[in-house]
């Protein structure tokens, strides 16, 4: 979703909202993700009723992820710096061994 909205307001010439500093690191998904935590309960029986938490496993920061858009682009961003208190400062979706058997 987030990235929509960033490339949407990097083609339209709109600002960017970001809440913190933008140094804040997020695991974001990638489709093969999903799919592969929607199959599992089909293809391993054991593994059906069990609850998935979706991830990579790996973080960039949101300054990068910008970084990264802007080439794409070819567009500098027009970022607004919202400071939030409550803001996360990394998320990052860590494994258990359970949760790699499957």
């Amino acid at each position: 979703m987030a990235f929509h909205k960033f490339f949407k307001a990097l083609l339209w010439d709109e600002p960017i909202s970001i809440y913190g500093d933008g140094k804040q690191t997020r695991d974001f998904n990638f489709v093969s993700d999903a799919v592969t935590a929607n199959l599992t309960p089909a293809i391993f029986p054991e593994a059906r009723g069990e609850i998935f938490n979706i991830g990579g496993g790996s973080h960039i920061a949101l300054t990068k992820v910008l970084d990264m858009m802007e080439q794409i682009v070819v567009a500098p961003s027009k970022e607004t710096i919202l400071k939030e208190p409550w803001e996360t400062h990394v998320i990052l979706l860590l494994m258990s061994p359970r949760q790699r058997e499957y």
